[in-house]
């Protein structure tokens, strides 16, 4: 089951995301950007979802905190307080998504299973099927093999007669 971290200051916020997405992963909690950082190091979880206001370091400078302890994690940033300006931002700081509040559940759901889809390591090919292995031939052999007949007499023409 795939592991999710939730990193929002309210308490409600928390709740229902248990209730929305509590069947379907498993659900961590960090309700500042410090204690985001402490859990990602020690449960390490393959997605974040991370509010942009927080107590202390706000949401911005948690993502590029997160991103040089784990520059592979997903963190999508959501937030009730959209501009341009932060979601320029937090695109530039590789955020796979930025989410405003309230949103839709349904598609929710999908941006997170699209996600970790993404974060998947593709298939490993199959391994390389060994070769036959044929004898190098002998000395014996080489010395022993008829000589070819060089094809430049063929090529070269005849004399008139």
């Amino acid at each position: 089951m795939d592991k999710l971290l939730i990193v929002d200051d309210e308490r409600n916020v928390h709740y229902s995301f248990r209730r929305v997405l509590g069947e379907a992963y498993e659900l961590l909690s960090a309700f500042s950007g410090e204690e985001a950082l402490r859990k990602v190091a020690e449960e390490s979880p393959q997605l974040v979802l991370l509010d942009l206001r927080l107590p202390g370091e706000d949401g911005l400078d948690t993502l590029q905190a997160l991103k040089r302890l784990r520059p592979e994690l997903p963190v999508i940033i959501m937030t009730a307080f959209a501009t341009a300006e932060t979601a320029i931002r937090a695109t530039t700081l590789n955020a796979a998504d930025y989410l405003v509040k309230p949103f839709d559940v349904d598609a929710l759901k999908r941006l997170i299973a699209d996600t970790l889809k993404r974060q998947e390591p593709a298939p490993l090919p199959p391994p390389p099927q060994p070769r036959p292995s044929t004898p190098a031939p002998s000395r014996s052999s080489v010395a022993a093999a008829p000589c070819r007949r060089s094809t430049r007499s063929w090529a070269r023409p005849r004399p008139a007669t």
